[in-house]
């Protein structure tokens, strides 16, 4: 539980950093991404993952990733952070948070277009919806 309730404040602060400046700070995300390799080799070792599992896990992220890649640059840290996501956390929380945070970032987005708040070519911040999307799949997964 103390991993969950650690990766939530990690995803935290970058929903905060990501809302304000429209950035992800280096530093964090190289960190997280340190000691989410770590901890997924840990787990590896221990026989609580499988490099099948880690394959799998990692798609919504590579998923990300090739999106940023066809369009440019705006979307890389979105998919870095949820590699981390899957390596931290597994495959079954990282495809139902990702799942979740895309439907809440979809009706996000078509309220802000319907309102006239934003245009087609805007972008909005991905991480803040990512934490909504784990909050979620813990519901889900925890208490129904």
């Amino acid at each position: 539980m103390k991993l969950q309730i650690a990766s939530m404040i990690y995803l935290l602060m970058l929903s905060i950093s990501d809302v304000k400046k429209k950035e992800l700070p280096l530093w964090l995300v190289v960190t997280g991404m340190i000691l989410s390799v770590l901890w997924m080799g840990s787990a590896l070792f221990r026989g609580e993952r499988t490099m099948i599992d880690v394959f799998f896990g990692s798609v919504p992220g590579l998923i990300l990733l090739m999106l940023a890649a066809s369009v440019g640059c705006n979307g890389w840290g979105d998919g870095i952070v949820l590699l981390q996501w899957n390596f931290l956390l597994g495959t079954e929380m990282t495809v139902m948070s990702f799942g979740i945070s895309l439907i809440f970032s979809g009706c996000a987005a078509l309220f802000l277009l319907c309102s006239g708040k934003k245009k087609g070519n805007q972008t909005i911040p991905y991480i803040p919806f990512l934490l909504l999307g784990s909050i979620g799949a813990y519901a889900l997964k925890y208490y129904f």
